[in-house]
């Protein structure tokens, strides 16, 4: 989650944006979940009293301005890729899974509170299928050159990796945000249940275009 303070409040506060409640509600809605506090290295014990087999990096502040935060995540993805558990990383969680394949970040423009389209390289995937239009709220986009056996799926119009499989780490990484649409998007919906193993169809309520 989010690490932030809130106006005269002075203390820390764990925040998750309100749309993922919805967005997984309608996505995996045979599945559990809960947000994860920053917790540092404590995390791991939490992850393991908890059973989970599986965790989304949400999206947030940038890399280094939290490091409570980063730690965290750090810790979970070393545990996730330990026990096999599938991680799936959302803008700064796709840049966080990046970097800790020895990738690199480049600053980049017109890409925050935007929709721009992207090409799907390797449609072996449910819910990257087709080219599309995705939001967009980045600062950062990932350096174009390949990274420790990554896998770039998709690209957006200026070669930038919008959707990164990382084998060693177990993990994919999408740079759009699927939860903040107004519905899920199919292809979204497909995605995220192909990659957390729910993929029989449940109820949803989602977006065809």
């Amino acid at each position: 989650m989010r690490r932030m303070t809130v106006g005269d409040h002075a203390e820390a506060r764990d925040a998750l944006a309100a749309d993922w409640g919805r967005f997984l509600a309608a996505v995996l809605p045979d599945a559990q979940w809960l947000p994860v506090p920053n917790l540092g290295e404590a995390v791991v014990d939490f992850a393991q009293a908890w059973a989970l087999d599986g965790l989304i990096l949400s999206g947030g502040e940038d890399i280094g301005v939290t490091p409570v935060r980063d730690d965290t995540e750090r810790q979970l993805l070393a545990w996730a890729r330990q026990h096999g558990h599938p991680v799936l990383g959302v803008c700064r969680g796709l840049q966080l899974l990046h970097t800790e394949q020895g990738g690199g970040l480049v600053a980049t423009t017109g890409h925050v509170a935007t929709r721009h389209p992207v090409q799907m390289l390797t449609p072996t995937m449910p819910g990257l299928a087709v080219p599309r239009e995705v939001n967009s709220f980045h600062r950062w986009a990932l350096s174009i050159d390949p990274v420790n056996g990554a896998e770039c799926l998709v690209r957006d119009v200026d070669g930038y990796p919008e959707a990164v499989r990382y084998p060693a780490l177990g993990a994919l990484g999408i740079m759009w945000h699927p939860e903040r649409e107004t519905a899920p998007h199919s292809q979204d919906r497909a995605l995220v249940r192909h990659w957390f193993g729910h993929e029989n169809d449940g109820p949803s309520n989602e977006r065809h275009s």
